[in-house]
């Protein structure tokens, strides 16, 4: 099996979701921030004011390479993580990589009590969540898949990574009744006439990621209709389609 690797900003609920799936399945699940604060003893935090960003990332991309020579595991990432190349294409060498967005508001809420988070130090936090969230959107749409977390609970986003983690291990047989089962459908459907039924649906994670194979396969996308889903990441992804 390959090894599913959970990447996407801060606050989305890799660790949460990773550490749930990997119980369920018994598979190792590897945080790689939390490898990297056990390699140097030191808090990311610490590791920021001290030895700065490039330092961090430097081991960031160590770690990376180390854990995903191997298949079977569960990898969460940080949200800067796809911003290096080669951590993308290590983690894509034997992984499938799923991307989990929350909305700049939502993620607020989720961190405003956290103060361990370096890149958000200072005033206007809201604003530095989106300018970040921004800035990092195209290294996002080299995923997978797309599991937009900002109103699910995390039993239903486990739900839903579950099915995913199943048709990977070839356990599931996919059903078009059911939202997780669409949903996984999108990540792996090639006929361009069943990504643009998928990209009709209500649900947001099963539209986005349609939208998001549809334009990495140059097919052309429903400007209309990705407007009416009135969500930040579609808005984001007109951008991206435009600038390209």
């Amino acid at each position: 099996m390959k090894n599913l690797v959970l990447c996407g900003f801060m606050g989305t609920g890799k660790t949460t979701i990773g550490k749930a799936l990997a119980k369920m399945h018994s598979l190792s699940f590897i945080d790689i921030d939390e490898e990297i604060e056990k390699r140097t003893g030191m808090k990311i935090t610490d590791i920021f004011s001290r030895m700065g960003e490039g330092y961090f990332r430097d081991l960031e991309e160590e770690m990376i390479r180390e854990f995903s020579k191997e298949e079977g595991k569960i990898i969460a990432v940080g949200g800067g993580a796809l911003q290096r190349e080669s951590n993308s294409r290590a983690l894509r060498e034997n992984g499938f990589l799923l991307c989990l967005l929350s909305t700049p508001k939502v993620i607020l809420r989720r961190l405003k009590n956290d103060d361990t988070r370096p890149l958000l130090k200072g005033e206007d936090k809201l604003q530095r969540i989106e300018s970040l969230l921004r800035k990092r959107f195209p290294n996002y749409l080299k995923a997978d898949a797309f599991l937009e977390t900002s109103y699910l609970t995390i039993r239903d986003c486990v739900k839903f990574a579950k099915r995913l983690l199943d048709y990977l291990k070839g356990e599931s047989i996919l059903s078009d009744q059911i939202p997780e089962d669409r949903w996984v459908k999108s990540a792996f459907e090639e006929r361009e006439g069943e990504l643009k039924k998928l990209l009709q649906d209500n649900n947001l994670s099963v539209s986005f990621t349609a939208a998001v194979r549809l334009w990495k396969n140059d097919s052309p996308l429903d400007w209309k209709m990705l407007w009416r889903k009135k969500n930040i990441f579609f808005k984001w992804l007109m951008e991206e389609v435009s600038r390209n």
